[in-house]
């Protein structure tokens, strides 16, 4: 990891590449490769899987938009994110499972005056051998 940054840029571009260049580092410090094989852990991504699906379900609002990655933003992590003007659900016990399916939940405002609700997932690879 670099000890010391730059932060004085000439364009955006050189400002966003210095962002992904520092993002990369960090992930480098946070998930150290020490020669370990890891497999996708089924059940996790199952777990995902059925999230999404049920979110994209039972969820309503203004201009939703939905996202799911896996090994973002982390190698052994997947999150699901809905983004939109207004966030609603028909049925909150769906909302409660997969809540409690994820490990973490977090609800954001967003400064176009629409809301960003994310769940994480961890564990979505194991080591083996």
């Amino acid at each position: 990891m670099k000890e010391e940054y730059d932060f004085d840029y000439e364009s955006e571009e050189e400002f966003e590449q210095a962002l992904d260049d520092l993002i990369e580092d960090i992930r480098g410090a946070i998930e150290p490769d020490d020669g370990s094989v890891r497999i996708l852990n089924p059940m996790r991504v199952d777990n995902v899987r059925l999230c999404a699906a049920v979110l994209n379900r039972f969820v309503g609002g203004e201009n939703i938009h939905m996202e799911c990655e896996i090994h973002k933003p982390v190698e052994c992590s997947a999150y699901i994110s809905l983004e939109g003007k207004t966030i609603s659900m028909d049925d909150t016990r769906w909302l409660a499972r997969v809540g409690s399916l994820a490990n973490n939940m977090e609800v954001y405002p967003l400064s176009t005056g629409g809301i960003r609700l994310t769940f994480t997932f961890y564990g979505i690879t194991k080591e083996i051998g």
